[in-house]
């Protein structure tokens, strides 16, 4: 309890947030199992991705909260740099953030996955079942890109999070989170986009053809959470992006 009430009003938030995210996520997950048991319609791939992404996503909330609870909430790098003396106090903090974000890119990963894998089974269409395999392999190479880059930009790892030792990154982090940040984005538009095209071109009514593409854009929603992530995490001018 002490912790959490030392925690900054930024922490407090992001505490909220995280609670929030992990309602929201265990109870959809956990109501889509319930009505395929209730169905008896058995349970597929995409329902296995699906449980791997709430349980990755439930890691990368956990580690938050306790780099959270550690750093007491503190503010980024921009603010640390004017008082060197919080450094130690940040590392775990910053070391949580560092964890959380290479889990929170495998959870990803796996909805992406979980997605391609239950529109294949909603859709026959030939040209749809090859793309979104495609699709899946591109998801493939952007998380195997993205996170070997990740974990070995910086040699050691550490000095991601222990600010005091001198930088020795080879890749500006800055450039991979918005060039990882625009492949993503790509790939869920692509994700979203694909499913309708084959709808519209179905002889389903229109009003039918409407409804079910509606349903679909939902997935929109990824699309527009990516482009605002990835304002929020580029900063141009934060050097290695260790912020």
């Amino acid at each position: 309890m002490t912790r959490l009430a030392e925690l900054s009003d930024e922490g407090k938030v992001g505490l909220l947030v995280i609670a929030v995210c992990y309602a929201v996520a265990g109870i959809s997950v956990a109501l889509r199992f319930y009505c395929n048991s209730l169905l008896k319609s058995g349970f597929h791939a995409d329902d296995w991705f699906i449980l791997a992404t709430v349980v990755t996503f439930w890691a990368a909330g956990g580690v938050s909260v306790w780099g959270l609870l550690q750093g007491n909430g503190l503010p980024e790098y921009s603010e640390l740099a004017k008082h060197p003396g919080l450094f130690n106090q940040t590392n775990s903090y910053l070391e949580a953030i560092f964890w959380a974000l290479t889990t929170v890119w495998l959870s990803e990963y796996f909805l992406k996955v979980s997605i391609c894998l239950f529109y294949r089974r909603l859709l026959s269409s030939t040209v749809y079942r090859t793309s979104s395999l495609i699709l899946i392999g591109f998801s493939t190479l952007w998380i195997l890109g993205t996170e070997l880059t990740n974990l070995v930009t910086c040699i050691p790892i550490r000095v991601r999070w222990h600010l005091e030792i001198p930088h020795t990154c080879n890749v500006n982090l800055n450039t991979l989170f918005l060039v990882s940040g625009i492949i993503e984005t790509v790939i869920d538009a692509a994700v979203l986009v694909l499913p309708i095209r084959i709808v519209w071109n179905t002889s389903m009514s229109r009003k039918t053809q409407l409804t079910v593409c509606g349903i679909f854009l939902l997935r929109g929603l990824a699309v527009i959470t990516d482009i605002v992530r990835m304002i929020f995490i580029y900063k141009p001018h934060c050097g290695t992006g260790v912020h």
